[in-house]
Protein backbone atom coordinates (compact mmCIF):
# COMPACT_ATOMS: atom_id res chain seq x y z
CA UNK A 1 0.00 0.00 0.00
CA UNK A 2 1.07 3.28 -1.25
CA UNK A 3 -0.05 6.80 0.69
CA UNK A 4 -0.19 9.74 -1.51
CA UNK A 5 -2.64 12.53 -0.31
CA UNK A 6 -2.55 14.17 -3.78
CA UNK A 7 -5.31 16.26 -5.17
CA UNK A 8 -7.24 14.72 -7.91
CA UNK A 9 -10.56 15.52 -10.00
CA UNK A 10 -13.82 12.89 -9.60
CA UNK A 11 -16.36 12.39 -11.79
CA UNK A 12 -19.60 11.18 -10.37
CA UNK A 13 -22.04 8.85 -12.04
CA UNK A 14 -25.11 7.21 -10.57
CA UNK A 15 -24.90 3.59 -8.84
CA UNK A 16 -27.72 1.36 -10.64
CA UNK A 17 -28.19 -0.86 -7.89
CA UNK A 18 -28.51 1.29 -4.93
CA UNK A 19 -29.10 4.66 -7.14
CA UNK A 20 -26.59 7.03 -5.00
CA UNK A 21 -24.22 9.12 -6.80
CA UNK A 22 -20.63 7.05 -6.50
CA UNK A 23 -17.12 8.08 -8.15
CA UNK A 24 -17.18 7.18 -12.11
CA UNK A 25 -14.02 8.36 -13.01
CA UNK A 26 -11.06 10.16 -11.72
CA UNK A 27 -8.00 11.93 -13.09
CA UNK A 28 -4.69 11.65 -11.45
CA UNK A 29 -1.42 12.66 -12.53
CA UNK A 30 -2.97 12.98 -16.38
CA UNK A 31 -3.89 9.98 -16.55
CA UNK A 32 -7.96 9.10 -16.49
CA UNK A 33 -8.93 5.99 -14.06
CA UNK A 34 -12.16 4.52 -14.74
CA UNK A 35 -13.74 2.91 -11.74
CA UNK A 36 -14.73 -0.67 -12.09
CA UNK A 37 -16.52 -1.56 -9.01
CA UNK A 38 -17.09 0.11 -5.95
CA UNK A 39 -15.46 -2.10 -3.36
CA UNK A 40 -16.24 -0.13 -0.13
CA UNK A 41 -17.81 3.15 1.25
CA UNK A 42 -17.71 4.59 4.94
CA UNK A 43 -17.30 7.85 6.19
CA UNK A 44 -14.85 8.94 9.26
CA UNK A 45 -14.67 11.43 11.92
CA UNK A 46 -11.38 13.94 10.96
CA UNK A 47 -9.38 15.15 13.82
CA UNK A 48 -11.57 17.73 14.91
CA UNK A 49 -9.13 18.14 18.17
CA UNK A 50 -6.08 19.62 15.02
CA UNK A 51 -8.37 21.95 13.73
CA UNK A 52 -8.19 25.85 14.75
CA UNK A 53 -11.21 27.21 16.74
CA UNK A 54 -12.32 23.68 16.87
CA UNK A 55 -15.55 25.23 19.34
CA UNK A 56 -18.36 26.44 17.52
CA UNK A 57 -19.26 29.19 17.66
CA UNK A 58 -23.34 30.85 17.29
CA UNK A 59 -23.81 33.69 14.98
CA UNK A 60 -23.39 36.23 17.59
CA UNK A 61 -19.86 35.12 17.84
CA UNK A 62 -20.66 33.21 21.30
CA UNK A 63 -19.80 29.44 22.04
CA UNK A 64 -22.21 27.01 21.10
CA UNK A 65 -23.16 24.62 24.30
CA UNK A 66 -21.44 21.59 24.33
CA UNK A 67 -22.37 18.58 26.13
CA UNK A 68 -20.26 19.35 29.08
CA UNK A 69 -21.87 22.74 28.73
CA UNK A 70 -25.19 21.45 29.58
CA UNK A 71 -26.66 20.56 33.13
CA UNK A 72 -26.67 17.32 33.91
CA UNK A 73 -30.73 16.11 33.03
CA UNK A 74 -32.15 14.29 36.42
CA UNK A 75 -33.49 11.04 36.01
CA UNK A 76 -36.66 12.11 37.66
CA UNK A 77 -37.22 15.22 34.65
CA UNK A 78 -39.45 14.17 31.86
CA UNK A 79 -37.73 13.61 28.43
CA UNK A 80 -37.49 16.51 26.82
CA UNK A 81 -38.16 17.23 22.71
CA UNK A 82 -34.98 18.81 21.73
CA UNK A 83 -33.53 16.83 18.75
CA UNK A 84 -30.68 15.00 18.97
CA UNK A 85 -27.17 17.07 18.87
CA UNK A 86 -24.41 17.01 16.19
CA UNK A 87 -21.51 16.95 18.57
CA UNK A 88 -19.18 16.84 15.58
CA UNK A 89 -20.91 19.85 13.91
CA UNK A 90 -19.94 21.58 17.95
CA UNK A 91 -16.61 20.97 17.08
CA UNK A 92 -16.09 21.81 13.70
CA UNK A 93 -15.27 18.37 13.05
CA UNK A 94 -15.15 17.11 9.14
CA UNK A 95 -15.85 14.57 8.12
CA UNK A 96 -14.32 12.16 5.34
CA UNK A 97 -15.67 10.24 2.97
CA UNK A 98 -13.84 7.39 1.68
CA UNK A 99 -14.67 5.67 -1.58
CA UNK A 100 -12.57 2.30 -2.32
CA UNK A 101 -12.32 1.42 -5.96
CA UNK A 102 -11.11 -0.80 -8.31
CA UNK A 103 -10.00 1.09 -11.38
CA UNK A 104 -8.10 0.59 -14.43
CA UNK A 105 -6.49 3.37 -16.68
CA UNK A 106 -8.09 3.23 -19.84
CA UNK A 107 -9.50 -0.47 -21.03
CA UNK A 108 -7.19 -2.56 -21.64
CA UNK A 109 -5.11 -0.98 -18.67
CA UNK A 110 -4.61 -3.57 -15.52
CA UNK A 111 -7.03 -3.07 -12.26
CA UNK A 112 -5.66 -1.72 -8.92
CA UNK A 113 -7.56 -0.77 -5.78
CA UNK A 114 -8.10 3.31 -4.47
CA UNK A 115 -8.88 5.11 -1.83
CA UNK A 116 -10.66 8.03 -2.98
CA UNK A 117 -11.42 11.17 0.00
CA UNK A 118 -13.71 13.54 -0.12
CA UNK A 119 -13.71 16.16 2.70
CA UNK A 120 -16.90 17.18 4.13
CA UNK A 121 -17.88 19.62 7.01
CA UNK A 122 -19.52 18.10 9.87
CA UNK A 123 -23.31 19.52 9.47
CA UNK A 124 -25.78 19.57 12.75
CA UNK A 125 -28.97 18.29 11.57
CA UNK A 126 -30.80 20.49 14.02
CA UNK A 127 -30.14 23.25 11.89
CA UNK A 128 -32.71 24.74 8.97
CA UNK A 129 -30.55 26.70 7.41
CA UNK A 130 -30.01 25.44 3.76
CA UNK A 131 -26.33 26.82 2.39
CA UNK A 132 -25.25 25.92 -1.14
CA UNK A 133 -22.49 23.27 -0.94
CA UNK A 134 -19.41 23.41 -1.17
CA UNK A 135 -16.97 22.44 -4.03
CA UNK A 136 -16.21 18.83 -3.55
CA UNK A 137 -12.33 18.63 -2.68
CA UNK A 138 -11.37 14.77 -4.00
CA UNK A 139 -7.85 13.29 -2.41
CA UNK A 140 -6.32 10.09 -3.33
CA UNK A 141 -5.19 8.93 0.00
CA UNK A 142 -3.84 5.15 -0.57
CA UNK A 143 -3.21 2.71 -3.53
CA UNK A 144 -3.14 -0.70 -2.76
CA UNK A 145 -1.06 -3.34 -4.70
Amino acid sequence: MRTYGEAIDVRIGADSRSGSDVPAQFLWRGRLYLVREVLAHWVELGTWWSVRGSRATRAGGTPAATVADRPSQQSSAAPTSEPHRSVAADVGAIEREVWRVEASSGRSGTCGVYDLVRDVPATDPRTTVTSPPAPARWRLARALD
